[in-house]
């Protein structure tokens, strides 16, 4: 089995202490990880933070993902079902 086999492309919705410390620790075990927020600007700083491959808008780190992780508050959850980020489906 290729190393590479066993990494995954993560995507992360949210930029807070949760996607930080996930994120980085996800780096570090050399998965592919992409953050997206609300705000771009807070995104790009938690990518920079952890490592990412890459930051932009929730969708953009949606699409990204294998896997994808919602870090945003509870009282944020409802907001974000109704933007529904987009994710592609598996095996593409």
């Amino acid at each position: 089995m290729d190393d590479r086999s066993k990494h995954m492309r993560i995507g992360i919705l949210g930029t807070g202490a949760m996607a930080t410390a996930l994120g980085a620790a996800w780096v570090r075990a050399g998965h592919d990880v992409r953050v997206g927020g609300r705000d771009t600007e807070a995104a790009s700083r938690t990518a920079l933070l952890t490592g990412a491959s890459g930051h932009g808008s929730l969708a953009a780190a949606a699409a990204h993902g294998e896997v994808v992780f919602i870090a945003v508050p509870a009282g944020a959850a409802p907001q974000l079902a109704k933007e529904r980020p987009t994710c592609s489906p598996v095996g593409r």
